[in-house]
């Protein structure tokens, strides 16, 4: 006799019944949806019902590049290359679907060295910083040579190319469009960790060497050798476009990368039937969710909290001292500590504000400069 248990999907798009995790469930236990009072419940980013639940276990499944937070979820299965023990699955849709016959290179023959140059295949105009991204690039590598974009954005040649695609199996046939080119420009709308959308796997199915931004960890899942990455090159736009014009011209360094394996060789093509048994496991450990009261689980806070004591009871210092308002009670040794505390949180900023001023643009890269250099300067006269 199955298991009986009570689930409930909130904030998702799709309906409860057309779910992989609930055609998944019914395999193995006796479904009850319960919109009320569910035992484990299922939800999605859009929107915020999951918060009028309580004493459930909530398990967060995002559909977009969000990070799991864990003062609201029990568990989570995101995209992030991150870990938080047994209650974070990393998980990508994309990846998922990938079988072991991407690596199968045996059809790559010189014949593939007699097609045209390059493509570019979007309809989003700005959002996100890869999309203002990849048409700066494309304007530089059409410099060089002449890039066909069917798609709205620098639209060159006839749409019905690319409208034919945007039919029945619009993934196939986007393909066989990209089979024509020895490049593709895979930019994702964002550079964001674990993020990884058709753009890359679907150019190398379709034997066309990708031209990638986008996921800093990309390298985790793909073979390096397989594809040229923007961040490679630190973002340099015209180095980029100087290493594809000598790919372009050295029939021999081309034909090595489009050989490579594209994944990589540590990569799991069972993915799928991973988070299968993830959720199975979270339902076997029963509906009792784990505390998640910031106040008492944050572990940044238990740590410095943790320094404080030991460095109280090495100094003979009352605790009242150090909770007192007045700065002056603290110990010289003390106030030592707490600035370096603090100039370490600056060195931290400061180190952020330079990376995102050098990948931001426009407004967003002078408002990063700026910060940049003002806590470089607090950090030099110790301005805290």
């Amino acid at each position: 006799m199955k298991k009986k248990i009570t689930i409930y999907f909130t904030d998702v798009l799709q309906l409860t019944e057309n779910t992989e995790i609930y055609k998944w469930l019914t395999e193995r236990y006796t479904v009850i949806i319960d919109p009320i009072n569910p035992e484990f419940l299922f939800y999605d980013v859009f929107g915020d019902d999951y918060k009028k639940f309580h004493g459930c276990v909530k398990v967060f499944l995002p559909t977009e590049d969000e990070i799991p937070n864990f003062n609201e979820c029990d568990y989570a299965a995101g995209f992030a290359h991150m870990t938080y023990g047994e209650r974070y699955f990393r998980r990508s849709f994309i990846l998922e679907e990938l079988t072991p016959n991407i690596q199968d290179r045996s059809i790559v023959t010189k014949n593939l060295l007699n097609r045209k140059f390059c493509n570019f295949i979007y309809s989003n105009p700005c959002y996100g910083e890869g999309a203002l991204l990849r048409q700066e690039f494309c304007k530089k590598l059409m410099e060089y040579k002449h890039v066909d974009c069917p798609g709205r954005i620098l639209n060159n040649m006839d749409r019905s190319v690319i409208d034919e695609i945007y039919t029945n199996d619009w993934r196939g046939s986007k393909r066989k469009f990209q089979s024509e080119y020895k490049f593709t420009i895979a930019f994702e709308n964002g550079a964001t960790d674990g993020w990884i959308t058709e753009k890359m796997p679907d150019a190398m199915l379709a034997f066309s060497v990708p031209i990638y931004y986008g996921d800093p960890n990309v390298n985790e899942d793909f073979n390096p050798k397989s594809f040229i990455n923007v961040a490679d090159y630190n973002f340099d736009l015209d180095k980029v476009v100087d290493c594809i014009i000598k790919l372009d011209n050295d029939d021999e360094a081309y034909m090595s990368m489009l050989k490579q394996s594209p994944m990589s060789p540590y990569f799991q093509f069972n993915r799928k039937e991973q988070f299968k048994e993830w959720i199975f496991s979270i339902v076997e450990k029963g509906s009792v969710p784990f505390n998640k009261d910031p106040r008492n689980i944050s572990r940044n806070k238990r740590w410095l909290r943790a320094i404080k004591n030991e460095y109280r009871k090495e100094h003979n210092i009352r605790n009242d001292a150090i909770f007192g308002i007045n700065e002056d009670t603290f110990s010289d040794d003390l106030q030592i500590f707490l600035t370096d505390y603090k100039a370490h949180k600056y060195r931290f900023k400061k180190w952020r504000y330079k990376i995102l001023s050098k990948i931001s643009f426009g407004k967003t890269r002078k408002k990063y400069t700026e910060k940049y250099k003002c806590l470089k300067k607090s950090l030099k006269n110790k301005k805290f």
